[in-house]
């Protein structure tokens, strides 16, 4: 999750076009309008702890950023191939 200053130049694009270059890694995003300067994405990713973090490093990094913040839930996963040669991960029961 991030604050930012939607009033900063090109910085919402800036953050978007971020956000394309990891689709592998986003699931979700919710955009909130805080007040008239700022606004809050909160983005839902999924990947790689080194990947995730790397990604949350440049959002943070962006000037016009105020306050970012980094929340990592750890699922163990299990690779399991089915019939027809592809693969589903499956968290641990």
């Amino acid at each position: 999750s991030y604050v930012y200053n939607h009033h900063e130049r090109r910085l919402a694009e800036r953050l978007a076009d971020l956000q394309h270059h990891a689709h592998d890694l986003v699931v979700s995003a919710m955009h909130v309008h805080l007040d008239y300067d700022n606004c809050l994405e909160t983005l839902f990713l999924r990947g790689r702890t080194v990947d995730v973090r790397a990604l949350a490093d440049k959002l943070a990094a962006e000037s016009g950023v105020r306050h970012s913040v980094l929340n990592l839930v750890p699922v163990a996963i299990d690779e399991h191939q089915h019939t027809g040669g592809h693969f589903h991960a499956r968290p641990h029961t």
